[in-house]
């Protein structure tokens, strides 16, 4: 059985990818509390309010890219063991390698279907 992880943030500004990364989060069952932010700010903001097990977000947001997620949560002791899954449309072996080393914990390309990230939930989740 896989655990159920407690708070999952899921970050992306296009209102319409946004409500199907939550609406596929929801049904996997896997988390208690769904959050969704549509800026970088607004992630960091909730990040800080309640830090989440993984945040599943679009790398590069109108505000923010993924290298301001990873500084902040670098600097923030008790988001050290949250998760990050990454999705870019522009996602290559080189930016793949960049964002793994910067401490993202999963990457794919967009769009992305629902099975796909379920399977990527799902493996995060262990």
């Amino acid at each position: 059985m896989i655990p159920k992880l407690k708070r999952v943030l899921i970050v992306d500004e296009s209102p319409d990818t946004l409500n199907f990364l939550v609406r596929t989060v929801q049904k996997t069952g896997l988390f208690y509390t769904i959050e969704s932010a549509h800026t970088g700010e607004e992630a960091i903001r909730r990040m800080t309010e309640m830090p989440p097990d993984l945040i599943v977000m679009h790398h590069n947001l109108p505000d923010k890219t993924t290298w301001d997620i990873c500084e902040y949560k670098k600097n923030v002791a008790y988001m050290r063991s949250t998760k990050i899954l990454v999705a870019s449309g522009q996602m290559t072996e080189a930016l793949r390698d960049k964002l793994l080393k910067s401490g993202v914990t999963e990457t794919t390309h967009r769009p992305i279907g629902a099975k796909e990230l379920t399977t990527l939930i799902q493996r995060l989740a262990h």
